[in-house]
C-alpha cells in the first residue's frame, strides 16, 4: 500500500529575484525504489529544470507530470515525479530561465508504489467560503495511491477536501502547498478538491501511483505526462 514517508517533506520559498531555488535536504535518507513528488510554483510560466542539488542519493530523470497556469494571477504550478534510484541524502534544485518575482518549491517522498498510473491538473478560483473546483483523473489500474497537491496563489491555505486525508499543515508565507492523499481501489473517475475559507485562486493536481504489488510493466506512464 502506498503512503507518504513520515517526516519527509521539504519546502523553500523566495520572494523575488531568484532564478533557482533548492528544496533543502530531506530530514532522513530517501530510499531507493521510492519516488519524490515535487511542486514548483512561480509567478511566470517559464521553463524549469529539476536536478539534484546535493546529497548522496541518486535519482532518475525527473518527469513533468502536470503544468497549470492560473490566468488571474499568472501563477504557474509544475508537478514533477522523480524516481529514487539510490538511497541517501537528497536536496533538489529547480532552475528557471528568468528571474522570478516569487517562487516556492515543496516535495514529499512516496513509498510502497511501483510507478505512476495517471495524473491531472487544473486551475481555479472561488468567491468566498467554497471548495476549490473538483478535478477528475481517470485511473487505469488499481490498487493505487493518490497524492493531491494544491497551491494557494493568494496567501491563503487550502484545507482537507471531501474524501481525502490531509497530510500535515501547509507552511510558508505565499504559494503555500497543501497535500492530501487517498487509497485508490477502483478504476475510472477519481475526483478531488480542497476546502477553502477565503477568496483564493489556486492550482491543483492529482498524481495516482500504482501500489507496489501492481507490476510496473503494466503501466509505463511514468515516462510521460498524463
Amino acid at each position: 500500500m502506498g503512503s507518504l514517508v513520515s517526516g519527509q517533506r521539504v519546502r523553500n520559498e523566495n520572494a523575488g529575484g531568484a532564478t533557482s531555488l533548492a528544496t533543502g535536504a530531506f530530514a532522513s535518507n530517501v530510499t531507493s525504489g521510492n519516488f519524490v513528488q515535487l511542486s514548483a510554483n512561480s509567478l511566470a510560466n517559464d521553463t524549469a529544470t529539476v536536478t539534484k542539488n546535493a546529497g548522496t542519493a541518486t535519482i532518475g530523470t525527473p518527469v513533468l507530470r502536470e503544468s497549470a497556469v492560473e490566468s488571474g494571477t499568472g501563477g504557474c504550478t509544475k508537478t514533477y515525479v522523480i524516481p529514487v534510484t539510490g538511497t541517501g541524502t537528497l536536496d533538489i534544485l529547480v532552475t528557471w530561465s528568468i528571474a522570478l518575482n516569487g517562487a516556492s518549491v515543496e516535495a514529499v517522498e512516496v513509498t510502497g508504489v511501483s510507478g505512476v498510473d495517471s495524473s491531472v491538473s487544473a486551475t481555479g478560483g472561488d468567491a468566498g467560503n467554497n471548495p476549490t473546483g473538483t478535478i477528475t483523473d481517470t485511473v487505469v489500474a488499481q490498487p493505487g495511491f493518490a497524492v493531491m497537491m494544491g497551491t494557494d496563489l493568494q496567501g491563503g491555505t487550502l484545507t482537507q477536501g471531501t474524501g481525502w486525508t490531509l497530510s500535515g499543515a501547509a507552511s510558508g508565507t505565499f504559494d503555500k502547498v497543501s497535500i492530501q492523499t487517498k487509497a485508490v481501489t477502483s478504476t475510472g473517475s477519481l475526483t478531488g478538491n480542497f476546502a477553502n475559507a477565503s477568496f483564493d485562486r489556486n492550482n491543483t493536481s492529482i498524481v495516482v501511483y500504482l501500489d507496489g504489488g501492481v507490476p510496473f510493466t503494466s503501466r509505463l506512464s511514468i515516462l510521460g505526462a498524463g
